[in-house]
């Protein structure tokens, strides 16, 4: 996101994709930034709320975590 991928990004979509000059408004990374923390609190999301049920949680907020650092 936002020129900076994720690690796990596997290398093809990496060479495909990273090399596209594109830097989104800052206005709709604000909205995304918004959007995915949404999506992370537990006591209004369904989504949060069943990972949180996973064993897997710990990872996916991590991940989500590492989302939000890429979006700045």
């Amino acid at each position: 996101m936002n020129g900076k991928p994720g690690d796990d990004l596997p290398e093809e979509f990496a060479t495909r994709f990273a090399p596209l000059p594109c830097k989104p408004d800052r206005k709709i990374i604000g909205s995304v930034e918004n959007s995915v923390r949404m999506v992370m609190d537990v006591n209004s999301s369904e989504l949060a709320q069943l990972w949180r049920e996973s064993p897997d949680y710990e990872k996916w907020i991590e991940g989500v975590q590492d989302l939000l650092i890429r979006l700045r």
